[in-house]
């Protein structure tokens, strides 16, 4: 936006530049969203809550500037400041019918770029965070070498899909052993070090119970490739423990997190597929033990919770034509859960410098 000279008037140019601006982050500008351009259009595609257009826009050489134009403003960022930051220091009302410009510029507009850098746009309100689970795999008792679990979570949209992860909301992943096995060198080892997995818009984060042995590779939601093909974005191998059973025997143990996406119609539904891939030592034997696997979400919640008291006032505007209006932050509608991989073993699987038993690659 053209700076603005202190004492000067904002005008409905500059003014509405900063609606459009703080739109870009609030709702969503951009136009047709492709799938296809998930990596390419990163930019764009990142930006965007998908709450409802803020307003209000002033006509050009029509409309002056109004204190109730820019409290309208004032409240709906208030609202997305609640929304990732419940500590944040919200924006006060302006009451009095004359705009200070420089106010404009050193609080609006520096807001609104605080609120859209990469650290910030993809926050949610930690306080009021609900892990949720949605879907249990169990796999059989026995098994060898390896076995695989993929969860499908189905989106109304692609921009539905954006809208979730870019406004905080993030899909969980917490791996168990059946407790009918007690050796220190069971799978919870590994489990209890990786501790619970969160997939965001740009990362795959796990909260270890103990140490720190994950290799991830930045992406998230973002990182997945629109070639149909899964992308592996997490990996841990070994597991921490004392004495003889440190990244010995076991050290080979190992939890990969794969993710793939589909647009099943342009602007229809569209699929996320989270792969989990757990690999044993070959020399070790069978595994006596069940696997465990929730697949679930961390919720967009809808915040601020409004009381119809004081604590409305930051996000309440009167409109130009009298009428109240309390603004907040509303959740997306959440994903569908089902099983795409029941616990199992594939012959697509195969880990570098090992083939699966009767699966070969030669012609």
């Amino acid at each position: 936006m053209p700076p603005i000279s202190t004492g000067d008037l904002i005008t409905a140019v500059q003014f509405n530049e900063l609606v459009t601006s703080y739109n870009k982050l609030w709702g969503d500008n951009v136009v047709s969203a492709l799938f296809a351009d998930i990596t390419t259009k990163f930019a764009e595609h990142s930006h965007g809550w998908g709450q409802v257009t803020a307003e209000p826009t002033v006509i050009a050489g029509v409309d002056k500037v109004k204190s109730s134009d820019v409290n309208q403003l004032l409240a709906q960022m208030n609202a997305g400041l609640y929304h990732y930051d419940e500590t944040s220091a919200l924006i006060p009302h302006f009451s009095t019918t004359v705009i200070n410009a420089s106010y404009i510029t050193s609080t609006i507009e520096d807001k609104i770029t605080d609120m859209s850098i990469e650290e910030n746009r993809f926050k949610s309100n930690d306080l009021v965070e609900v892990i949720t689970d949605e879907l249990t795999d169990t796999s059989i008792d026995v098994w060898d070498d390896y076995i695989i679990s993929v969860a499908k979570i189905k989106f109304s949209s692609y921009d539905e899909a954006r809208y979730f992860f870019n406004a905080g909301g993030k899909l969980s992943v917490n791996l168990e052993q059946s407790m009918d096995v007690t050796d220190e060198r069971s799978w919870e080892s590994i489990f209890n070090t990786t501790g619970e997995i969160r997939i965001s818009a740009l990362d795959i984060i796990n909260t270890p119970v103990v140490g720190d042995n994950t290799y991830t590779k930045p992406g998230g939601f973002y990182g997945i490739n629109p070639n149909g093909e899964f992308t592996d974005l997490f990996t841990i191998i070994g597991y921490v423990a004392s004495g003889d059973y440190a990244y010995n025997a076991y050290s080979n143990r190992s939890i990969k997190i794969s993710l793939k996406a589909e647009e099943v119609t342009v602007g229809g539904e569209f699929n996320v597929y989270v792969k989990v891939t757990l690999t044993d030592d070959i020399t070790s034997g069978v595994i006596s033990a069940a696997m465990i696997v929730d697949y679930g979400y961390v919720t967009q919640n809808t915040t601020p919770v409004l009381t119809g008291g004081s604590f409305d006032a930051p996000f309440t505007a009167v409109e130009n034509n009298g009428t109240t209006h309390v603004y907040q932050f509303i959740g997306k509608t959440l994903p569908l859960f089902s099983s795409d991989t029941t616990w199992g073993q594939s012959v697509e699987f195969v880990e570098p410098g090992y083939v699966v038993p009767g699966y070969t690659t030669e012609e």
